[in-house]
């Protein structure tokens, strides 16, 4: 299924290409935030996004770890802290 418009599935691969390496992106201010808009990335501050679960199941819609319902980065953090405590 195409969720995205081929531009947006491109820039959003882009992003993800140029940001695993912790030196920044060179996708446009504007590009940026339409992918916003769309829920696959997340603005934070200061021209800092990071990649939604939704954009990684985008990106990877064969990963199990990423298939729907998606969760909350909360509720991965509790379900991680109950599987600690067990």
């Amino acid at each position: 299924m195409n969720y995205l418009q081929p531009k947006d599935l491109a820039a959003l691969q882009r992003f993800k290409e140029t940001s695993d390496d912790g030196e920044g992106y060179d996708v446009s201010r504007e590009q940026m935030h339409r992918l916003a808009e769309l829920g696959v990335v997340c603005y934070h501050s200061m021209g800092i996004y990071s990649i939604t679960w939704f954009g990684m199941y985008v990106l990877n819609p064969s990963d199990k770890a990423l298939q729907p319902p998606f969760k909350t980065e909360s509720d991965h953090f509790c379900e991680f802290l109950e599987e600690k405590s067990q």
